[in-house]
């Protein structure tokens, strides 16, 4: 037996429906609410649908490729991490501003402010 896959499809009016009455009954029976329930089960149904159809195309796709597949840079490949000594890359660090304060050094602002 060879599985179709599946292609989202429009819920009929029968499955609308049935599954109104469903909700109808679950909420009490209350009058005057066909229409509600009508939309209600007619948006779950395609949002339902819609996520079935959205999952089995994502089970169809190959599997995305691990860390381990993902080929090494030259760069990444000339640091062996199987020695210790080795250098890593670090990154630049910016430089050092001193801000002055109200015409003073740096130094003249901290103490004023701790005063």
């Amino acid at each position: 037996m060879s599985k179709q896959p599946k292609v989202y499809t429009e819920p009929t009016n029968e499955e609308i429906s049935t599954y109104a009455y469903y909700l109808w009954e679950a909420d009490g029976r209350p009058q005057g609410l066909d229409m509600d329930h009508w939309l209600q089960a007619k948006a779950q149904l395609i949002a339902n649908r819609h996520y079935e159809t959205d999952l089995m195309q994502a089970q169809k796709q190959p599997p995305a490729r691990s860390v381990q597949e993902i080929p090494v840079t030259a760069k990444a490949a000339s640091v062996s991490s199987s020695d210790p000594d080795a250098k890593l890359p670090t990154a630049a660090k910016p430089a050092s501003k001193r801000s002055s304060v109200a015409g003073g050094n740096a130094s003249q602002g901290s103490r004023a402010l701790l005063v």
